[in-house]
């Protein structure tokens, strides 16, 4: 008969290493969720609207935001980031307000002023492809039904890190 000490080393021997292994990848995942591994980006590229928008490029670009058919996300707190809200809406050539199909969106936690439905301003940021982590599949049929809106086929996100507008600048880093 084998002894209770001889059965747990093997168990001991796997498990031990198992949950270290675990553990280190999820604290290496979690951090670089954060951001903590991505290269300070350069000086933005200023573009106009006649270029195409590649996933990628850290972009200055003036336009016209609708704030007709605004999405708002609410993200609960988890182990590695507060809660947060996001406003999502179509950004178009400046003066453009009659436009409905959506090339880019903005995705920013900057709230659109109330009882406004349209604003110029300059963001910065990097564009990013369409991804349903950030972009829900709803979000186009919402912007549908609260404006008429639909995306371009090769729509992108920019999550800008500065806008510039008629009240000011923000900036990503503050409140």
């Amino acid at each position: 008969m084998a002894s209770h000490g001889v059965l747990m080393k093997p168990v001991w021997n796997f498990l031990l290493p198992f949950i270290g292994i675990v553990g280190v990848g999820g604290a290496v995942l979690g951090f670089s969720a954060t951001g903590a591994f991505d290269e300070p980006l350069g000086p933005p590229e200023e573009i106009d609207w006649s270029l195409p928008f590649e996933p990628g490029d850290h972009i200055r670009l003036e336009g016209m935001a609708h704030y007709t058919a605004t999405v708002t996300q609410d993200y609960p707190a988890d182990w590695f980031r507060d809660a947060e809200t996001v406003h999502l809406f179509g950004f178009f050539e400046p003066l453009d307000a009659e436009g409905r199909e959506i090339k880019m969106l903005v995705r920013t936690p900057r709230q659109p002023e109330r009882l406004v439905s349209y604003e110029l301003m300059t963001i910065e940021g990097v564009v990013q492809p369409l991804m349903p982590e950030t972009v829900p599949a709803s979000t186009e049929t919402l912007m549908g039904e609260g404006g008429g809106y639909w995306f371009d086929d090769f729509v992108v996100v920019v999550e800008p890190h500065t806008i510039e507008a008629a009240d000011g600048t923000w900036r990503a880093d503050t409140p």
